[in-house]
């Protein structure tokens, strides 16, 4: 009984291919307090130059148009290598103060963003380009190779995030204190080039075989759509089809409240706070994935706990859909299979309880298939709001294509069959993932303790790097005196007073905070102390455009 075509031939040779990298896993053992010879334990600070960047007014067009000088914000920092960017500056942005360069061969580091709840994006430069304020960089002193100090943070990323990161209001930022005390093993001016001349092919083969794993995920969850489609189209031994029809002549298409014995019925949303003593309620992610999690970061504790006769009370069996969420994920499905009387769901998610069990795991599936998530999609609502929404009159008007009983068995199996065979290769793929990353750490230990390449003792010790002096000297911008028209806000004598004139011609569509920054006067704290202020008096809201998927400011009238 085939659904539709699998390329297992594909999917097989890849996972054999990664798995045969286990053989090459190293253990994962601690760093080696002691240093090589000729090594020297420094600062970040000591390493040379740092400097933090800036932004020349997204008002000023001169500044902008025609750009050829790559200005660098943390959506660049996706790569190691930093060679160009989305935005660029022009030679006249040389004259704004806020116009900042790193030489090539420089070291670029996120230092404010909320990435860096995670990870730690570096890059070097291959050539001048200016960079914004969420960034610092590090022109190195002679005997210091950039390659070096990027590649030695990314194998100390974690360690680095741990002790230099703070959280602020809005996003994660690195306290420059600690980013400049920051501990660096380095080593000798050649052995620093030997080790990044072996390193950097090792670490590439590491990312190739990423690409194939990523190659796989996408061939897997292609497979998954496809079978779906096939699926629910009839696509199945023995099931007769008309001429022209989408569907077997044997089946029907419902509404899914026909098969609905109780429901839907939107979930209760208590708050959780730390130490609640109450019941365990559900969080978005335990559906989102089609299949039900109960581990820990898919529940939390509420200071609520209903009474035993309660409708939010999940038992085995009830189906739960997401009514608000991202909106590829409105309408995800999953079957509650956990213990009765334990669990609450919440108010984002709506239950629908189907007496017969092979139309209830068969609904399951329709709805987390192609046909029924587009459906969820097209029919959503509070598109202005921070989530788009389903109501419970959307999800019963469902079309869902039903099969004579035999046939949903057949549609059941075969999907359970192809599912499990997919779910194989993804439990190879990420154990493989794992692999890599395990790999990739070992060599970066390696090298940092020493062990990669040999120690010479005739080289120059390091010690003897840190009183050269720094490369280049970053050029200053000359600045002339030529009055910059349209300049109003840039003689504003403070950033309240900015506020205020901008309130009178604030846009009806709102603007992000980042736009507001842009174009204002004074530091970033000033700037935002006071949008919270005309929040807090009803001058501004924060509305989400879903159109844009960000936040804006927007005037109250």
């Amino acid at each position: 009984m085939v659904v539709c075509d699998v390329d297992w031939g594909v999917l097989s040779t890849l996972a054999g291919k990664l798995r045969r990298g286990e053989r090459y896993a190293v253990n994962s053992a601690s760093q080696r307090q002691d240093l090589p010879e000729g090594w020297v334990e420094a600062t970040l600070g000591e390493l040379g130059d740092w400097r933090g960047g800036g932004t020349p007014r997204k008002s000023e067009d001169q500044f902008w148009r025609d750009g050829t000088i790559p200005w660098v914000s943390p959506k660049d920092m996706k790569v190691s290598v930093v060679e160009d960017a989305q935005d660029k500056l022009n030679e006249a942005a040389r004259q704004s103060p806020s116009f900042k360069l790193a030489l090539a061969g420089s070291v670029l580091i996120v230092t404010r963003s909320g990435i860096l709840q995670h990870s730690l994006p570096v890059a070097v430069t291959v050539k001048e380009v200016a960079f914004n304020q969420d960034l610092k960089a590090l022109t190195p002193r002679q005997g210091i190779d950039a390659r070096y100090v990027a590649l030695y943070l990314r194998a100390v990323a974690q360690r680095f995030l741990d002790t230099a990161v703070k959280s602020g209001t809005t996003v994660e930022s690195v306290d420059m204190g600690r980013l400049l005390a920051f501990p660096v093993r380095l080593a000798p001016t050649d052995e620093q080039r030997r080790i990044v001349a072996k390193l950097e092919p090792l670490l590439a083969r590491c990312a190739l075989v990423r690409a194939d794993l990523e190659r796989v995920k996408r061939l897997v969850s292609q497979q998954r759509r496809a079978a779906e489609i096939a699926a629910f189209r009839g696509r199945l031994a023995g099931a007769k089809r008309s001429n022209g029809s989408r569907e077997p002549s044997n089946w029907s298409t419902v509404p899914l409240s026909s098969l609905i014995a109780e429901g839907p019925a939107n979930g209760l949303s208590p708050a959780g706070v730390m130490g609640a003593s109450g019941t365990l309620s559900l969080r978005l992610t335990a559906t989102t994935s089609g299949v039900l999690r109960l581990d820990e970061a898919a529940v939390k504790r509420v200071n609520v706990t209903p009474p035993p006769n309660s409708r939010y009370w999940l038992r085995p069996g009830d189906l739960l859909i997401q009514r608000a969420n991202a909106l590829e994920h409105v309408g995800a499905s999953a079957i509650f299979d956990g213990p009765p009387q334990t669990y609450i769901y919440p108010d984002l998610m709506m239950r629908i309880r189907i007496d017969d069990e092979i139309t209830r795991r068969y609904v399951a599936r329709y709805l987390n298939s192609p046909a029924a998530r587009r459906y969820f999609r097209d029919h959503a609502t509070g598109s202005a709001s921070t989530m788009p929404k389903i109501t419970g009159r959307i999800l019963k008007e469902l079309p869902v294509p039903l099969p004579p009983r035999e046939q949903m068995k057949a549609v059941l199996a075969e999907l359970d069959r192809l599912s499990g065979r997919l779910d194989a290769v993804m439990r190879d793929n990420q154990r493989c993932a794992n692999l890599v990353d395990k790999l990739e750490q070992a060599l970066l230990r390696k090298a940092f303790d020493g062990d990669l390449v040999d120690q010479r003792p005739d080289e120059l010790p390091a010690s003897q790097i840190l009183s050269m002096p720094v490369r280049d000297k970053i050029p200053q911008p000359r600045r002339g005196r030529t009055k910059m028209p349209n300049r109003s806000s840039a003689h504003l004598d403070n950033v309240r007073e900015y506020l205020v004139r901008r309130l009178e011609v604030w846009p009806s569509s709102g603007l992000a905070f980042d736009q507001v920054r842009a174009d204002a006067p004074g530091s970033y704290e000033e700037l935002k102390d006071l949008i919270f202020e005309l929040i807090s008096t009803n001058h501004l809201a924060q509305r989400y455009d879903s159109r844009e998927r960000k936040m804006k400011l927007v005037k109250i009238a």
